[in-house]
């Protein structure tokens, strides 16, 4: 997995980008993503689907096998909002 912090153009927009891509299609299970309180953009360019996802207060479980090649793009907060990332 590839982490990279943007363009200045996009800094205050975009957190972070992240891309990882696996030869191993053929691995099957499930996984929890837990929520972190960013607001994400999730491209599955292997299926060319793709999800948006905000706070959210339960995980999301993802289907492995389906997720061999991904780009997820972190969006920042506007300040007012950054407070809701330490409720409980």
């Amino acid at each position: 997995m590839t982490s990279r912090h943007p363009s200045a153009r996009l800094s205050a927009a975009v957190e972070c980008i992240w891309h990882h891509e696996s030869p191993d299609i053929g691995a099957q299970g499930r996984d929890r993503v837990l929520p972190d309180g960013r607001f994400q953009v999730v491209l599955n360019l292997s299926a060319g689907t793709a999800a948006v996802s905000g706070l959210r207060s339960h995980h999301v479980v993802i289907d492995t096998a389906s997720v061999s090649h991904v780009m997820v793009w972190f969006f920042v907060l506007p300040e007012q909002d950054r407070s809701l990332r330490s409720r409980p």
